[in-house]
């Protein structure tokens, strides 16, 4: 945490953190009624494959497009290496549970793990 962003959380008002609380509770009820009718979300980890430097927050290279969802609603998610491009950089995928299932998330990404160490690439 940066020293400005200590001071705009000082500039915050107390009915903007409590509309915050309100907004990120109807967030997560709405995540979390997806997984009434899916066990598991698979989607890309990032919109791109790996880079050689970090992209700019905030930018059409945000690496948080598809992941800051899950960090914000709480819900357990991992990313697995699903493959490689054509220039040997990491292509992920993530899977997302519902609360709680953090068990079955594992095991679930550990099945589509093994089924791709068949087709890791030789790093000699």
């Amino acid at each position: 945490m940066t020293y400005r962003q200590i001071e705009q959380g000082m500039e915050a008002k107390a009915v903007d953190y409590l509309n915050g609380q309100r907004d990120l509770k109807r967030f997560t009820s709405g995540v979390s009624t997806l997984f009434n009718t899916f066990d598991l979300l698979l989607m890309p980890t990032v919109s791109f494959a790996a880079l050689a430097e970090d992209p700019v927050i905030g930018s059409e290279e945000d690496e948080m497009l598809f992941t800051g969802p899950f960090n914000i609603s709480g819900h357990p998610a991992v990313s697995v290496n699903m493959g490689f491009t054509a220039d040997g950089l990491p292509v992920g995928m993530q899977l997302a549970a519902p609360h709680f299932q953090d068990i079955e998330l594992l095991r679930a990404a550990h099945q589509l793990e093994m089924m791709q160490s068949a087709r890791m690439p030789s790093f000699d």
